[in-house]
């Protein structure tokens, strides 16, 4: 997957490239040494969401594309998955679709062969904190303000 990945990144333009799972989290990615995989992962969470959110809008997406003043960041659904890039703002989206295009049916086999993700580790049950008291209701003659309770 790093491979076809790296290929992305040598569009002109393109910084780095991800693939994370269809709720956000990191599978691979191609990304220069200066880049925090923990960061990545945060961001990749941020932006599937943010697709779900544009998709239940708009209906079906097939490219999101953020444009930003230094940079461009593109999102690209895949089967069960999503691709990333992180672009400079001059990059030509075309360019980038185009390949995008060629590296989707690929990185989508490679993702179907991989394993399941393992669940993440359930915490230790906290004690839960003790119950608000209920609040008195009001009187006829009070003013419960704007939001009544």
């Amino acid at each position: 997957m790093k491979t076809v990945l790296k290929q992305l990144n040598a569009v002109p333009g393109v910084v780095g490239s991800l693939v994370c799972s269809a709720d956000g989290q990191l599978v691979a990615n191609a990304f220069p040494p200066l880049f925090d995989e923990a960061v990545l992962g945060d961001a990749a969470r941020v932006l599937v969401d943010g697709a779900a959110g544009l998709e239940s809008v708009t209906g079906k997406v097939k490219t999101v594309d953020l444009r930003f003043a230094e940079a461009r960041v593109v999102l690209r659904p895949m089967a069960g998955a999503h691709l990333v890039l992180l672009c400079s703002a001059q990059t030509n989206l075309q360019l980038v679709s185009i390949s995008a295009g060629v590296a989707v049916p690929k990185l989508e086999k490679l993702a179907a062969q991989m394993p399941p993700p393992a669940p993440p580790k359930k915490e230790k049950a906290k004690p839960e904190k003790p119950a608000k008291p209920a609040r008195a209701a009001a009187s006829p003659g009070d003013d419960p303000g704007f939001f009544h309770w």
